[in-house]
């Protein structure tokens, strides 16, 4: 943790690498129970999140950025996601909700303490949701509970959060599964359609239009709701240690002790 890494400015054999980027992190919103299985529950939540007010609060090295990859990636579409990114409208939300015919139903917020950046994420949620008019709980489990409930989805939860590494680098195939399992996506004929059309072409720019659909709807139908991209911090003895480069997580080819 950045406020940790404090403690090695003093020590001139301690390399610090900032390593960017890192992970992505992301609310998860369960579609296939209680008030979030209507979209416009969904859009409403997404519609509060106001992303440097969470990113504050967590405390932890982040970049705002709209898009589910990294501007470097052949897939990025510019500026086309931001209009579902940090919306901080809880005027729009509540216009949401009562399309959504929202009859102050409880929306369970669930985190972990074993990850202080989540359960603060998730806080600062509840609080952006109640001012909107939504009726939050937040229940906070183990690590092992919260993930294994958004990755089969068990639970009564309606929201959670987590981070993504490998997906957003690798882009559309590696987030395929994610997309459908965390947020409990079922019977979505868009998403399936671009998914065909993204596993059947060869061309890649019919790919890069699979995949404008696929992260539209994503985002749109808020399955997802984009938070930041995080980076992190690397420490090594640099008198001891040789070669060690960075990369988002530790890897030792070619390092070697002196």
């Amino acid at each position: 943790p950045p406020e940790l890494a404090k403690r090695f400015s003093s020590d001139p054999d301690i390399q610090t690498q900032t390593v960017f980027p890192y992970c992505m992190q992301v609310f998860i919103v369960n579609s296939s129970q209680g008030p979030t299985a209507n979209p416009k529950i969904r859009q409403a939540i997404n519609a509060v999140v106001d992303v440097e007010e969470i990113s504050t609060a967590t405390g932890q090295i982040a970049k705002m950025n709209h898009s589910l990859v990294y501007p470097f990636s052949p897939y990025y579409q510019g500026d086309k996601m931001k209009v579902y990114y940090d919306q901080k409208s809880p005027d729009k939300a509540k216009k949401l909700l009562a399309e959504a015919g929202y009859k102050n139903e409880p929306i369970t917020l669930q985190t972990t303490s074993n990850y202080p950046n989540f359960r603060t994420s998730i806080l600062v949620l509840s609080e952006l949701m109640k001012a909107a008019g939504m009726n939050v709980n937040v229940d906070v489990v183990d690590w092992t509970t919260n993930a294994s409930n958004m990755q089969r989805g068990t639970g009564t939860w309606n929201v959670s959060t987590t981070s993504f590494c490998s997906n957003p680098l690798l882009g559309p195939q590696q987030w395929r599964t994610m997309f459908y399992t965390f947020p409990q996506v079922k019977n979505d004929a868009t998403l399936d359609a671009a998914y065909e059309k993204f596993y059947t072409s060869l061309d890649a720019g019919k790919r890069k239009e699979a995949w404008d659909v696929i992260e539209k709807q994503v985002l749109e139908q808020a399955y997802m709701i984009k938070i930041v991209d995080m980076g992190t911090i690397n420490a090594f003895n640099k008198k001891k240690v040789d070669n060690f480069a960075s990369f988002y997580l530790p890897r030792f080819w070619n390092v070697s002790l002196k």
